[in-house]
C-alpha cells in the first residue's frame, strides 16, 4: 500500500503479486490485488486474477471474492459484466440473502443517480421482482420488500409503493395458508 500511495504501479503490483504467492488460501491478500489492479484501470489484468484466485482459495471463500470481484467491476469496469457475475453467483447460491442484498446495492447504485444520468427504475423493479418471488422465510422476505418499498419511496410514486405493498400482503397470505 505504501508503493500504491506513492504512485509505484509496478512495485506495488510485484509486491501484491508475492503476497499472492506466499499467502495462496488469504481471501483479503487476493481482495486486495483484486482492488489494486481495477483502481489502477487493470481491468484485464483483474479479469484474469479472479480465476486463479479461486483456484488457490478454499471453495468456502468463493462467494465472497467472486461478489466483491462483481462489485468491482460495477463500480470500476462494466455494468453488464459485474451484472452476469453476480448472475452465475445467484445461480450456484440461490437461497444467500447477503449476495441478493449485495447485488441489490451494486444495481440501485449503478442505475440511479449520480452513477447514472437518468434513474433506470425498470431496471432495478424487476431485480426486485426476481428476489421477491423467491420462496424464502418470511423474515427474510420481509427484509427484501421493506427494501423495495424504501426503493420506492425515493425513487418511484405512490402507485408503485402501493404494488410492492400488495405483493408483500400477497405473500403474507400465501405464508399464512
Amino acid at each position: 500500500r505504501i508503493h500504491e500511495r506513492n504512485k509505484k504501479v509496478e512495485e506495488a503490483t510485484k509486491v501484491y503479486e508475492r503476497a499472492c504467492k506466499r499467502f495462496p488460501e488469504s481471501k483479503t491478500v487476493w481482495l486486495a490485488l483484486l482492488t489494486f489492479l481495477y483502481r489502477q484501470g487493470d481491468l484485464e489484468g483483474g479479469r484474469k486474477t479472479l480465476p486463479k484466485a479461486l483456484a488457490a482459495l478454499p471453495r468456502l471463500k468463493h462467494p465472497l471474492v467472486v461478489s466483491k470481484a462483481a462489485i468491482l467491476e460495477y463500480n470500476e469496469g462494466s455494468i453488464e459484466r459485474g451484472r452476469s457475475i453476480f448472475e452465475g453467483l445467484l445461480d450456484s447460491y440461490p437461497k444467500r440473502t447477503d449476495l441478493w442484498s449485495v447485488y441489490l446495492d451494486a444495481h440501485i447504485k449503478a442505475h440511479t443517480p449520480p452513477k447514472a444520468a437518468a434513474a433506470d427504475l425498470g431496471e432495478v423493479r424487476s431485480l426486485f421482482e426476481r428476489c421477491c418471488s423467491m420462496s424464502l422465510k418470511a423474515v427474510k422476505m420481509r427484509f427484501f420488500f421493506k427494501r423495495w418499498l424504501d426503493f420506492e419511496k425515493r425513487w418511484g410514486d405512490e402507485e408503485s409503493q402501493e404494488k410492492v405493498r400488495a405483493k408483500a400482503r400477497a405473500f403474507v397470505e400465501s405464508q399464512a395458508v
